[in-house]
């Protein structure tokens, strides 16, 4: 499909810029202060982010669109996201999307969301996913009509379902969707944006206690087994 974004912007358009989870940007920096951000990832991290943490234990390993059994499906833009933690890369998602030739809107594929093996189950992939959605439902250069996913696990569905997201059916192609129209388009961007607020107070909550040393954390960047980091 031809890239329809501005020649400035990166591959994923949302602008070389990394994106608190307040819903406001901040120009990239190595530096940053902010202790959760979302950030436009390059192919070669993706890869790398799915090799290492690619598998689950309910459905094995997790496909994504750099797979060869996958270059027979439909053409896509891929849209990359991580999830930076203290500036550590905790979790990718990939969306896919594809014109349609014939009004100019946009189908949404969520490829697929990896979660780094030790931070799994802390809502990584919840606010994650949410994050990705907002960015390409208000993105000026896309007209998003349709987001859906072959939602296998069940974390998915689970997640997918808080969002409006249909239930897959019993049988046949596990295609869970949600349509985008001017109906309903700012109720789904309300709902993602209710989603990223209340998993960030949490994961923020847990990021001041972490760094005020208090007993009270429980430190959702790196694995519960390794020790607080200093200060």
């Amino acid at each position: 499909m031809p890239s329809r974004h501005r020649p400035s912007t990166s591959r994923a358009g949302y602008g070389r810029r990394n994106r608190r989870a307040d819903g406001h940007s901040t120009k990239s920096s190595s530096a940053t202060t902010e202790t959760l951000t979302f950030q436009t990832i390059s192919e070669d991290t993706f890869r790398e982010f799915a090799r290492r943490h690619g598998t689950s234990p309910e459905i094995g390993r997790i496909g994504t669109y750099l797979d060869a059994d996958r270059k027979a499906e439909a053409p896509g833009e891929p849209h990359l996201l991580g999830l930076m933690g203290c500036g550590k890369l905790c979790a990718v998602s990939c969306c896919t999307v594809m014109e349609h030739k014939t009004d100019q809107a946009h189908a949404c594929k969520l490829d697929s969301v990896i979660v780094d093996g030790t931070l799994r189950k802390r809502g990584l992939a919840s606010i994650l996913v949410a994050q990705a959605f907002v960015d390409l439902v208000t993105d000026p250069h896309l007209k998003i009509t349709i987001i859906y996913s072959y939602a296998v696990h069940p974390a998915t569905v689970q997640m997918l379902r808080r969002l409006s997201f249909s239930k897959p059916p019993p049988m046949g192609a596990p295609i869970s969707s949600v349509h985008i129209d001017d109906a309903n388009r700012e109720r789904f961007i309300t709902r993602c944006r209710s989603c990223i607020q209340t998993v960030s107070n949490q994961l923020r909550l847990q990021c001041a206690f972490c760094t005020a040393k208090d007993r009270r954390a429980m430190p959702w960047c790196f694995p519960r087994r390794m020790n607080t980091p200093k200060t």
